[in-house]
């Protein structure tokens, strides 16, 4: 129990690690659901990657703000 602190310490620098690496992974899969829909929308080619890009990078701070 002494050893409790630092090993919660530890946990949590693995799930704040691990969740952006997690999220950069898996970025492609809503990036290509939202694409189509922002072409189809008229949004210039030049931002399509970065606005698809928003709903990862929000899941991603969800999980590290709520472990």
């Amino acid at each position: 129990m002494g050893r409790l602190s630092f090993m919660l310490s530890g946990v949590q620098l693995g799930i704040t690690v691990t969740a952006p690496a997690v999220g950069f992974i898996a970025e492609p899969a809503p990036a290509g659901l939202i694409a189509p829909a922002l072409r189809a929308a008229a949004v210039p080619e030049a931002a399509v990657g970065g606005v698809a890009l928003a709903p990862g990078l929000i899941d991603t701070d969800d999980h590290v703000v709520l472990t």
